[in-house]
């Protein structure tokens, strides 16, 4: 895992334009809302506004060996330096409960992580307004572990 540093230039534009693709998830989002019953399946479909913006704003997206588990994206930036991103969705009635809402495991197969790279988390607070899902909010985590 290689950390971001805000104060590199090539970390900092990468940084700068994930919050451009963020802010316009948000508004994706809030414009169509979210149809689906439970809000962890909330999740998958905003994985998708996530993945067309970052098509929209010219970062090169690699397809993953597998959709399922960690992480759910690998893009390229203008370097093209790798980055994982994560997305999640939770519901801020739930935040401070015992229910995991991430949970990272060791895979079975072949792993999906296949660079040294910067990980990232893009997490949507989610409420539900007559049976969809807005945002409320996002944000957009990096801390190595």
């Amino acid at each position: 895992m290689i950390p971001i540093d805000p104060k590199n230039e090539l970390d900092a534009s990468l940084l700068n334009r994930l919050e451009l693709v963020v802010r316009h998830v948000l508004k994706e989002i809030n414009k169509v809302g979210i149809d689906t019953y439970r809000p962890n399946e909330a999740g998958n479909k905003a994985e998708e506004f996530v993945r067309l913006a970052l098509e929209e704003n010219s970062f090169r997206l690699h397809k993953l060996s597998q959709s399922a588990g960690y992480p759910d994206l690998l893009i390229f930036d203008d370097a093209e330096r790798p980055t994982y991103l994560e997305v999640k969705t939770f519901n801020i009635k739930t935040m401070n409960s015992t229910l995991r809402s991430f949970f990272i495991s060791p895979p079975k197969k072949k792993s999906k992580i296949e660079f040294d790279a910067r990980h990232l988390l893009v997490a949507f607070q989610l409420e539900r307004k007559n049976a969809k899902f807005y945002a409320e909010k996002a944000s957009l985590y990096s801390k190595p572990l």
